[in-house]
């Protein structure tokens, strides 16, 4: 990282000790109970992402590429959030700065950033499979019939190498509650707009900017096909399908944006704590997205745990659309959840 040597002026260790009290006492005394709420919920979530992943792993679900996906995808949540829940909290409850805590700083930041560009191209990758599943089996057939999704994997895996190795740490700021590529903000003796320019990540940039656009692309193009193309009959499908979709796309996009502009523009910290929750919030809500919005999902877990169920649903149940289209409702209801 350059310039991340602490001692940068005389008496630095002094400020930067001052500051970290002085953070100790922000941290013990501004941390909020939803925050501490939802830390606490997305701890629970990765104990509820365990039987996801394993049902993931049942030859019914591997075999489809959506799902192959959607178990990569769900190893990097339960990874991420390891990083940003626990991470963030014990750098949050001990008004840790930088220079205090050097190497587990750039290391919780480095995984952070690599975990978070790794999340961004396979979401993307997930968003693209779903939408030609509807619109174009034939293509979708083409780019992630059986090896293709491995390999179309790797994707996303080099991301995190890139970032990962490559580009700045996203430290997390024990005075801001949130993560910054500059690892000197609000820390005295440093300029806030001369430190942001050398610690500048531009692939991050463009890593949530194409991730913001390519979500809402794709998911947009998906509701419309659905709601053009399917009958009264599936209108709780179609809301349902729209509803996760827009859901996925505001939670996704919206801090990829505003996360970018954090880093330019000095905001508040209610803004970064906003950005910190859409953040784990888009790793911790699937996993309740799929348990209450994937029947086909929620009831292999529940098979998982030999639960007998009244009233199982029915898999292959399809419905007339428009035209001269067929959907599977399975496979709308399917298309339609972010994992």
């Amino acid at each position: 990282m350059p310039g991340s040597n602490c001692i940068k002026e005389s008496g630095f260790w002094v400020l930067c000790t001052a500051g970290y009290l002085h953070a100790c006492f922000v941290a013990w005394s501004n941390l909020t109970r939803v925050y501490k709420y939802l830390e606490y919920l997305y701890g629970h979530a990765q104990i509820l992402y365990i039987p996801i992943l394993i049902v993931f792993m049942k030859k019914s679900f591997f075999n489809r590429p959506c799902y192959r996906i959607m178990l990569y995808l769900g190893i990097i949540d339960f990874a991420t959030l390891q990083v940003i829940t626990y991470g963030g909290g014990y750098f949050t409850i001990r008004g840790t700065l930088y220079c205090n805590e050097k190497p587990l700083a750039h290391i919780m930041g480095s995984f952070a950033i690599g975990f978070w560009a790794a999340s961004c191209a396979a979401c993307c990758l997930l968003a693209i499979n779903r939408c030609l599943t509807v619109s174009n089996p034939k293509v979708a057939n083409i780019l992630f019939s059986g090896w293709r999704t491995n390999a179309l994997l790797c994707l996303p895996t080099l991301n995190f190498l890139y970032f990962f190795f490559y580009t700045p740490p996203a430290i997390f700021s024990a005075n801001r509650y949130a993560n910054f590529f500059n690892p000197f903000i609000d820390v005295p003796g440093f300029d806030f707009h001369e430190e942001e320019q050398r610690y500048n990540s531009t692939p991050h940039t463009v890593n949530n900017l194409l991730d913001a656009v390519i979500l809402c692309v794709t998911y947009a193009t998906f509701c419309f096909y659905v709601a053009k193309t399917s009958v009264e009959k599936t209108t709780s499908i179609i809301n349902r399908t729209f509803v996760q979709a827009a859901v996925i796309c505001g939670i996704n996009g919206v801090a990829a944006v505003v996360c970018v502009i954090m880093q330019f523009v000095d905001t508040p910290v209610a803004i970064n704590i906003f950005v910190l929750l859409s953040w784990q919030a888009s790793h911790g809500s699937p996993v309740f997205i799929y348990l209450f919005m994937n029947v086909s999902i929620r009831n292999a877990v529940v098979d998982l745990f030999h639960v007998t169920r009244k009233h199982p649903s029915r898999h292959s149940e399809s419905v007339s659309t428009t035209g001269h289209h067929k959907v599977s409702a399975k496979v709308i209801s399917s298309t339609a959840n972010k994992f």
